[in-house]
This record gives structure tokens, sequence and C-alpha cells, in this order.
């Protein structure tokens, strides 16, 4: 009986964990992604790759609170793993907190400037991700290189991929799957200011 309770502890951990995450801000932000891919397009890709990112700085913070406390060691393990747990659900959930915010602020800078200098704010960034990510590769000198300049490289290639789409969909009226700038972001606003007030 009670090595069967003990057996039973790692599945209750792990379905209360999951639901916590389910659950949460970040967890309703991930869904709003996959929901909002073709009603509001451009917010489902912003909204993905800033949760990527956000999601790679929890884990590199759960990570290294993990390696402060001990890591693998035994019995530091037991004090190291449910700490780096709470850190990365408490960094996942403040970040999704300041992704709205930040996102507001986005959409709400598409809005006043229009599609053609939104188009260019984003080649701009692209442009100078892709720079700060060569510079960062090009003096790493560790083999294999280490995760802070990989990171700039997914992110500069993913905020090219971005601009290419944006200037396809917003800007060339005779490509193929031509939509709507301003149509989508009234769209992505209200879909933000639901998730902003838990609808």
């Amino acid at each position: 009986m009670m090595l069967a309770r003990l057996k039973a502890i790692p599945r209750s951990v792990w379905q209360a964990v999951a639901r916590t995450v389910v659950e949460s801000r970040f967890g309703h932000l991930t869904g709003m992604v996959f929901s909002l891919r073709r009603r509001a397009p451009l917010l489902a890709i912003l909204l993905g790759l800033v949760l990527l990112a956000g999601l790679y700085l929890a884990g590199s913070t759960m990570l290294a609170v993990f390696a402060w406390l001990g890591g693998w060691r035994w019995p530091h393990l037991l004090l190291a793993a449910p700490a780096a747990l709470v850190v990365l659900l408490v960094m996942t959930e403040l970040y999704a907190a300041a992704i709205l915010s930040l996102l507001q602020i986005v959409l709400r800078l598409g809005y006043d400037i229009g599609r053609a200098r939104f188009g260019a704010v984003l080649a701009i960034a692209a442009l100078s991700a892709g720079a700060v990510a060569a510079m960062r590769l090009w003096s790493e000198q560790a083999t294999p290189p280490a995760s802070g300049p990989v990171a700039a490289a997914v992110l500069a290639g993913a905020a090219v991929a971005l601009a290419s789409w944006f200037v396809r969909t917003y800007l060339q009226p005779a490509s193929r799957g031509f939509r709507s700038f301003h149509v989508d972001l009234v769209e992505a606003r209200r879909a933000l200011e639901g998730a902003r007030h838990g609808a």
C-alpha cells in the first residue's frame, strides 16, 4: 500500500505541474498562437516569436538556478529541482504579462504609422538582428558555439522570415494570400484585449 502511494507521487506532481502550466497566462497565450493562425496571423506570428524568446530566457534562468543549487548531485537535487521548476513557472508568468503590454504597443504603432512604414520598421529590425547575430557568431571562439550566439542567429532568422512574410502578405496586392493590414490589426487588438481581461 505504501509502495503504491510512493509510486503515485511523481504522477501526481507531474499532473499538478501540467495543470498549472495549461492554466497559466503563458499557457493561454500559447493556445492563442494556434487559435489565431487564420483569424489574425500577424498576431499569431508575433506572439509565437516572443513566446519562444521568453521560454528561452526562462529556461536559461531555470538551468542557472538549478546549477547554483547543486544540480544533479545528491542530496542537493531534492532542493534544486523544485526550486528550478518554481523559477521557470514564475518567469514564464511574468514574461507573459510583459508580452501582452509589448504587443499592444507594437500593434498600436502599426495602427498609427500604417503598413508601409511598419514594414520598413520590420525590415530594419531584421537587418539589425542579422548584424547582431553575425557579430556574435564571428566573435564566438568556442566549439561547439555557446547557446547565446546560436539563439541570436535563430531569432535573426525568424525576424528575416517575418519581414519577408509581411511584405508578401500586406504590401503586394497581387500575391497569393494578400490580406488587409488594417482588418488584421483590429482583429489582433481585439484578441489581445480579450486575453488581457481573461476572455
